[in-house]
């Protein structure tokens, strides 16, 4: 852990009994969140000190993710564009609000420890009209944003839709709470699915995506990085515990999503697990997947995987980092690979064939047909959330172009030449990939048509690009 976090040194004890100290050394951290523009985001430095480092960089990455979309700024000003948050952190809202620091509080404290300006304080930045909040479903929460989004753009509330999740820790105290739980990996390994999964490390991060209704991100020329096929959530009810999984729970939502998209288990290429390497969760997820997928004519294991073992648990950001890894390992026509595993838990059945996880960098390239994923994220207070993506049909145009190129993307340059010759390589294969992607989205429009007036209301009721 950081020194410019705190001194770990001062709260970390191996005797997993004594009070106020954790066993965990270990965390995925970003670099000081102290730098803010404030003078960009038209606020006071007296304002900003007040801002909670986790809705600043939502603000930056607002900006950021609107000039990825080749968007401009102006355009989007008095528009209907939706902004849904997940957000679970508080860590700075105990620094500065509690008893001992009364006399410090100034008029912007309020604003800029509670969670509901995570949201309203982009709209109010952009000038965006449309709905505006905050959810916190604990670890679920940014899939459950996403399913918010999708269904405000169903509706007509928005036409438009940022979404997007934060999460950092500024103290000591969830991560101390964490370990009484026995939920953190006391070496730093998370090893998820594994024999010896022991608990995470928790992790910080932030990320937005930009969604729109898929009709009207063709007729607008953009470019499409995803397809959000389906989504569905759900709440485990009374089960061991309140913090306890629920498998029934787990296997419903996948089973409604998968209904919604109007897609079979055969259909799913790869899964991107909620995979928290805890001994009950672990085993209740597999389990839960096997009952899902098993029984079906797959010609191959379900690939699944857990972004956790690179990066750490981002809590109320997880699942949004897990989309963001899906849209990245279609775009690169590869899967990372799942860290740590080495031998699978005992509680789950390896030999029926079912699953199998992705231990190495792996090949995923395009086929006759889309490539689809799902997602899933369940919150410790029982709300699971499942998504299922697909990779974007080709339309033979590159789409609006990026007004600020993407990290990742700034060291690349390709030729006119070199970009014409790969694009004649894909011509033949392109036409196919299209045609199996009219048909599925044919065969959910039927799907819909016909179950209309059953469908559930946990279920996303329509296709969307972003």
């Amino acid at each position: 852990m950081p020194a410019y976090r705190w001194s770990v040194d001062d709260y970390y004890s191996p005797d997993a009994t004594a009070p106020g100290k954790m066993r965990c050394r270990f965390g995925s951290f970003l670099g000081p969140v102290e730098d803010f523009d404030c003078q960009f985001f038209r606020m006071s430095k007296k304002e900003a000190e007040c801002l909670d480092p986790q809705q600043r960089l939502l603000l930056e990455l607002s900006c950021e993710a609107i000039a990825d979309a080749g968007l401009a700024k102006t355009a989007l000003a008095g528009s209907r564009t939706g902004v849904f948050i997940g957000q679970s952190g508080f860590d700075f809202a105990v620094q500065h609000t509690n008893l001992d620091s009364l006399n410090e509080l100034t008029p912007y404290v309020g604003s800029g420890c509670s969670f509901a300006p995570a949201a309203g304080r982009i709209a109010f930045f952009h000038d965006f009209h449309g709905p505006a909040y905050v959810l916190d479903t604990a670890c679920s929460s940014s899939l459950v944003a996403v399913h918010n989004a999708c269904r405000s753009l169903q509706n007509g509330d928005c036409d438009l839709a940022l979404v997007g999740a934060a999460n950092l820790i500024l103290s000591p105290a969830m991560t101390i709470n964490f370990d009484k739980l026995g939920l953190l990996a006391p070496d730093g390994r998370i090893q998820t699915f594994d024999a010896a999964a022991h608990g995470f490390v928790r992790g910080e991060g932030a990320g937005m995506i930009i969604l729109k209704k898929l009709p009207d991100a063709l007729r607008d020329g953009d470019r499409l990085d995803g397809l959000i096929l389906s989504s569905a959530i759900n709440e485990d009810g009374s089960s061991n515990s309140l913090m306890s999984p629920n498998g029934l729970a787990q296997v419903d939502v996948i089973r409604q999503t998968l209904q919604g998209a109007g897609i079979t288990p055969d259909d799913m290429d790869f899964l991107e697990t909620h995979g928290t390497a805890t001994p009950a969760g672990d085993p209740m997820e597999l389990n839960a997947l096997a009952d899902v997928f098993a029984t079906t004519t797959r010609r191959r294991p379900l690939r699944i995987g857990s972004v956790k073992t690179n990066f750490g648990h981002l809590e109320a950001g997880a699942g949004m980092l897990g989309i963001c890894k899906l849209l990245l390992s279609m775009r690169h026509n590869a899967l990372p690979p799942h860290l740590n595993f080495e031998h699978g838990t005992a509680e789950f059945d390896w030999s029926s064939g079912c699953l199998e996880v992705n231990r190495t960098l792996s090949p995923w390239a395009r086929s006759d047909r889309p490539r689809i994923a799902g997602i899933s994220g369940f919150g410790f207070a029982g709300t699971n959330a499942h998504i299922i993506l697909a990779e974007p049909p080709l339309t033979g145009s590159a789409g609006r172009p990026r007004l600020a190129a993407p990290v990742f993307d700034r060291q690349r340059c390709w030729s006119a030449a070199a970009e014409r010759a790969r694009l004649g390589r894909q011509s033949a294969t392109n036409l196919h990939i299209m045609q199996e992607h009219l048909r599925l989205m044919q065969q959910y429009l039927n799907l819909r048509s016909t179950n209309n007036s059953q469908a559930s209301s946990k279920t996303d009721g329509d296709l969307y690009g972003h």
